[in-house]
Protein backbone atom coordinates (compact mmCIF):
# COMPACT_ATOMS: atom_id res chain seq x y z
CA UNK A 1 0.00 0.00 0.00
CA UNK A 2 1.20 3.52 -0.78
CA UNK A 3 2.24 5.72 2.16
CA UNK A 4 -0.72 7.67 3.48
CA UNK A 5 -1.12 10.41 6.08
CA UNK A 6 -4.34 11.64 7.67
CA UNK A 7 -4.77 15.39 8.15
CA UNK A 8 -7.18 16.88 10.68
CA UNK A 9 -7.52 20.66 10.80
CA UNK A 10 -9.47 23.01 13.03
CA UNK A 11 -9.38 25.98 15.35
CA UNK A 12 -8.98 23.76 18.44
CA UNK A 13 -10.07 26.69 20.60
CA UNK A 14 -9.58 24.88 22.92
CA UNK A 15 -8.77 21.33 21.91
CA UNK A 16 -11.21 19.04 23.73
CA UNK A 17 -11.64 15.31 24.22
CA UNK A 18 -13.90 15.07 21.18
CA UNK A 19 -11.10 16.34 18.95
CA UNK A 20 -8.62 13.83 20.34
CA UNK A 21 -11.07 10.95 20.12
CA UNK A 22 -11.82 11.91 16.51
CA UNK A 23 -8.12 11.77 15.66
CA UNK A 24 -7.73 8.39 17.36
CA UNK A 25 -10.87 7.09 15.70
CA UNK A 26 -9.62 8.10 12.26
CA UNK A 27 -6.30 6.37 12.85
CA UNK A 28 -8.02 3.17 13.97
CA UNK A 29 -10.65 3.08 11.25
CA UNK A 30 -8.25 3.93 8.45
CA UNK A 31 -5.52 1.73 9.96
CA UNK A 32 -2.90 4.42 9.46
CA UNK A 33 0.09 5.13 11.63
CA UNK A 34 0.27 8.91 11.19
CA UNK A 35 -2.15 11.79 11.58
CA UNK A 36 -1.36 15.49 11.51
CA UNK A 37 -3.48 17.85 13.60
CA UNK A 38 -3.24 21.30 12.03
CA UNK A 39 -4.40 24.30 14.06
CA UNK A 40 -5.82 27.09 11.91
CA UNK A 41 -4.21 30.50 12.25
CA UNK A 42 -6.66 32.93 10.63
CA UNK A 43 -9.97 31.43 9.46
CA UNK A 44 -11.80 32.43 6.32
CA UNK A 45 -15.47 31.84 7.18
CA UNK A 46 -15.63 32.58 10.90
CA UNK A 47 -14.34 34.85 13.63
CA UNK A 48 -10.76 34.67 14.78
CA UNK A 49 -9.80 32.32 17.59
CA UNK A 50 -10.48 33.38 21.17
CA UNK A 51 -6.89 32.86 22.30
CA UNK A 52 -3.54 33.27 20.55
CA UNK A 53 -2.23 30.55 18.29
CA UNK A 54 0.71 29.85 20.61
CA UNK A 55 -1.72 28.84 23.35
CA UNK A 56 -3.78 26.64 21.05
CA UNK A 57 -0.64 24.98 19.73
CA UNK A 58 0.64 24.25 23.24
CA UNK A 59 -2.71 22.83 24.34
CA UNK A 60 -2.67 20.48 21.35
CA UNK A 61 0.82 19.33 22.28
CA UNK A 62 -0.28 18.66 25.85
CA UNK A 63 -3.42 16.79 24.80
CA UNK A 64 -1.51 14.43 22.49
CA UNK A 65 1.62 13.83 24.54
CA UNK A 66 0.68 10.16 24.92
CA UNK A 67 -0.28 9.72 21.26
CA UNK A 68 2.94 9.16 19.28
CA UNK A 69 0.99 8.62 16.04
CA UNK A 70 -0.46 12.14 16.22
CA UNK A 71 1.76 15.00 15.06
CA UNK A 72 0.92 18.64 15.76
CA UNK A 73 1.88 20.67 12.70
CA UNK A 74 1.98 24.50 12.90
CA UNK A 75 2.12 24.86 9.11
CA UNK A 76 -0.90 27.21 9.01
CA UNK A 77 0.25 29.20 12.03
CA UNK A 78 3.63 29.72 10.39
CA UNK A 79 2.07 30.81 7.11
CA UNK A 80 1.00 34.44 6.80
CA UNK A 81 -2.54 35.40 5.85
CA UNK A 82 -5.77 33.42 5.89
CA UNK A 83 -5.43 29.69 6.52
CA UNK A 84 -6.78 27.78 3.55
CA UNK A 85 -7.04 24.00 3.72
CA UNK A 86 -6.42 23.79 -0.02
CA UNK A 87 -3.04 25.51 0.38
CA UNK A 88 -2.07 23.27 3.28
CA UNK A 89 -2.81 20.09 1.34
CA UNK A 90 -1.02 21.44 -1.73
CA UNK A 91 2.04 22.13 0.45
CA UNK A 92 2.01 18.57 1.78
CA UNK A 93 1.79 17.17 -1.74
CA UNK A 94 4.72 19.29 -2.89
CA UNK A 95 6.84 18.05 0.01
CA UNK A 96 5.84 14.38 -0.37
CA UNK A 97 4.23 13.80 -3.78
CA UNK A 98 4.16 10.01 -3.33
CA UNK A 99 2.29 10.17 -0.01
CA UNK A 100 -1.50 10.06 -0.26
CA UNK A 101 -3.57 12.27 2.03
CA UNK A 102 -6.85 11.70 3.83
CA UNK A 103 -8.50 14.84 5.15
CA UNK A 104 -10.58 14.19 8.27
CA UNK A 105 -13.65 16.36 8.71
CA UNK A 106 -17.06 16.46 10.33
CA UNK A 107 -20.38 16.18 8.53
CA UNK A 108 -21.03 19.87 9.20
CA UNK A 109 -17.81 20.72 7.37
CA UNK A 110 -18.70 18.46 4.43
CA UNK A 111 -22.04 20.25 4.12
CA UNK A 112 -20.22 23.57 3.76
CA UNK A 113 -17.32 22.31 1.64
CA UNK A 114 -18.58 23.83 -1.67
CA UNK A 115 -18.21 27.27 -0.04
CA UNK A 116 -14.56 26.68 0.93
CA UNK A 117 -11.75 28.41 -0.91
CA UNK A 118 -10.68 26.34 -3.94
CA UNK A 119 -12.49 23.25 -2.62
CA UNK A 120 -11.83 21.46 -5.90
CA UNK A 121 -8.14 21.46 -5.02
CA UNK A 122 -8.94 19.70 -1.74
CA UNK A 123 -10.60 16.88 -3.68
CA UNK A 124 -7.71 16.78 -6.14
CA UNK A 125 -5.11 16.39 -3.41
CA UNK A 126 -6.83 14.23 -0.80
CA UNK A 127 -9.51 11.74 0.02
CA UNK A 128 -12.10 12.68 2.65
CA UNK A 129 -12.96 10.73 5.80
CA UNK A 130 -16.17 12.23 7.17
CA UNK A 131 -17.28 11.83 10.79
CA UNK A 132 -20.97 12.21 11.49
CA UNK A 133 -22.32 14.10 14.48
CA UNK A 134 -25.66 13.37 16.18
CA UNK A 135 -28.59 14.60 14.09
CA UNK A 136 -26.53 15.58 11.03
CA UNK A 137 -27.05 14.35 7.48
CA UNK A 138 -25.70 15.26 4.08
CA UNK A 139 -27.55 18.24 2.67
CA UNK A 140 -29.15 17.68 -0.71
CA UNK A 141 -27.65 20.91 -2.04
CA UNK A 142 -24.08 19.62 -1.77
CA UNK A 143 -24.63 16.20 -3.37
CA UNK A 144 -24.23 17.49 -6.93
CA UNK A 145 -21.38 20.00 -6.36
CA UNK A 146 -19.36 17.29 -4.60
CA UNK A 147 -20.30 14.68 -7.22
CA UNK A 148 -21.07 12.44 -4.29
CA UNK A 149 -22.63 9.75 -6.46
CA UNK A 150 -19.25 9.00 -8.02
CA UNK A 151 -16.94 9.93 -5.15
CA UNK A 152 -18.58 8.05 -2.28
CA UNK A 153 -16.92 4.77 -1.28
CA UNK A 154 -18.08 2.09 1.14
CA UNK A 155 -14.98 1.19 3.13
CA UNK A 156 -11.37 2.07 3.92
CA UNK A 157 -10.00 -0.28 1.28
CA UNK A 158 -11.88 1.53 -1.46
CA UNK A 159 -10.88 4.92 -0.05
CA UNK A 160 -7.17 4.14 0.24
CA UNK A 161 -7.14 2.58 -3.22
CA UNK A 162 -7.76 6.08 -4.60
CA UNK A 163 -5.01 8.66 -4.88
CA UNK A 164 -7.55 11.43 -4.16
CA UNK A 165 -11.17 12.42 -4.55
CA UNK A 166 -12.85 9.61 -2.63
CA UNK A 167 -15.32 10.30 0.18
CA UNK A 168 -15.94 7.81 2.99
CA UNK A 169 -18.77 8.57 5.40
CA UNK A 170 -18.95 6.98 8.84
CA UNK A 171 -21.75 7.16 11.39
CA UNK A 172 -19.85 5.24 14.06
CA UNK A 173 -18.32 8.32 15.70
CA UNK A 174 -20.84 10.03 17.96
CA UNK A 175 -18.74 12.22 20.27
CA UNK A 176 -20.82 15.38 20.60
CA UNK A 177 -18.71 18.17 22.13
CA UNK A 178 -18.05 21.62 20.68
CA UNK A 179 -15.33 24.12 21.56
CA UNK A 180 -17.92 26.88 21.86
CA UNK A 181 -19.77 24.89 24.52
CA UNK A 182 -16.49 24.25 26.37
CA UNK A 183 -15.69 27.97 26.27
CA UNK A 184 -19.14 28.84 27.62
CA UNK A 185 -18.78 26.28 30.39
CA UNK A 186 -15.37 27.67 31.37
CA UNK A 187 -16.66 31.24 31.43
CA UNK A 188 -19.72 30.25 33.47
CA UNK A 189 -17.86 28.10 35.96
CA UNK A 190 -19.45 24.86 34.76
CA UNK A 191 -17.37 21.71 35.28
CA UNK A 192 -15.41 20.58 32.23
CA UNK A 193 -13.25 17.79 33.63
CA UNK A 194 -15.02 15.29 31.38
CA UNK A 195 -14.50 17.48 28.30
CA UNK A 196 -10.82 18.48 28.53
CA UNK A 197 -7.54 16.68 29.10
CA UNK A 198 -6.33 17.45 32.60
CA UNK A 199 -3.04 18.93 31.35
CA UNK A 200 -5.01 21.19 29.02
CA UNK A 201 -7.30 22.23 31.86
CA UNK A 202 -4.30 23.07 34.05
CA UNK A 203 -2.78 25.09 31.21
CA UNK A 204 -6.00 27.06 30.80
CA UNK A 205 -6.12 27.79 34.51
CA UNK A 206 -2.44 28.73 34.79
CA UNK A 207 -2.66 31.11 31.81
CA UNK A 208 -6.05 32.63 32.69
CA UNK A 209 -7.63 31.65 29.37
CA UNK A 210 -11.30 31.77 28.34
CA UNK A 211 -12.37 33.77 31.40
CA UNK A 212 -12.44 30.61 33.50
CA UNK A 213 -14.10 31.32 36.82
Amino acid sequence: MRPCTAVYGGMFDPVHNGHIEAARFALRQLQLDRLKMVPCSKPNHREDATVKSAHRLRMLELATINDPDIEIDPIEINREGISYTSETLEAYKRLNPETDLVFVMGMDSLNSLPTWHDYGSILMNSNLFVLSRPGEEILEKVVEPLDLQHRKVENRQELLAKRAGGILLTDEFQFDISSSRVRDNLQNGVGVTDQLDQEVLSYIRNNNLYGWK
